[in-house]
């Protein structure tokens, strides 16, 4: 089983050749990420990419920071100005990338979940961290146009926080558990830092933890807007 390449139209980096049945002739699942889908050139080849492949039995939707037209296949990653947020989430890294390489159930899970969020006026936070997770995938294929894509797509639709001394502070506090590992006392920290309402993750073990500045911890598959 070897992993596919990325053709030109940013596709989801995972899918997979089957002995019986050749890539070229499948159905495929192609994600294109993008800051707007209307009002300049690269919105008007996205849009006609994603017609092309829809023409061609391929499932294919955009995933941008502002939507402007109705076009189903679009979905918004940015909430809409409203001037009240009703709560801050959190997202760990693996929401975005169940999102952003659509993962399946998860993926739709996740955009579900989101849907709701922009739908209620929901302020989506996660980390500097996070987002370096996310492009990890992108840089060693060698894509910083998917890079430039996916990073645009997240700092335009979420509040991304760094590991300041606040959040170092919290770090230090988490770190006295020495069963935390480093890379989940970052999140759980820049997420305390910010003073979140609820942070999702698709760990369990850091699901059920109490952290000062989180109010609610829970899993993807719990989560419940």
């Amino acid at each position: 089983m070897t992993t596919c390449g990325y053709p030109s139209a940013l596709p989801l980096p995972h899918c997979r050749e089957s002995p019986d049945r050749p890539v070229s002739d499948r159905p495929l699942r192609v994600l294109q990420v993008g800051t707007v889908d209307t009002g300049g050139g690269a919105a008007s080849v996205a849009d006609r990419l994603m017609q092309a492949y829809r023409s061609r039995g391929h499932e294919s939707s955009m995933a941008v920071g502002r939507r402007v037209n109705d076009d189903p296949n679009v979905f918004a990653l940015a909430a809409p100005s409203r001037g009240v947020v009703m709560a801050r989430i959190f997202w760990d890294t693996n929401l975005f990338i169940y999102l952003l390489e659509d993962e399946g159930e998860r993926g739709e899970r996740v955009r579900q979940l989101r849907e709701r969020m922009i739908a209620r006026g929901d302020e989506l936070v996660t980390s500097t961290l996070s987002l370096g997770e996310v492009l990890v995938k992108p840089a060693e294929a060698g894509r910083a146009d998917l890079c430039d894509a996916y990073e645009a797509a997240i700092t335009t639709s979420a509040t991304v926080v760094p590991l300041d001394t606040a959040a170092a502070r919290a770090y230090a506090g988490i770190r006295r558990d020495r069963a935390v590992k480093p890379r989940d006392a970052i999140q759980l920290a820049c997420a305390a830092a910010a003073n979140v309402d609820l942070f999702i993750t698709n760990d369990e073990r850091l699901s059920t933890r109490i952290v000062p500045g989180i109010k609610f911890l829970t899993s993807l598959d719990r989560a419940v807007l």
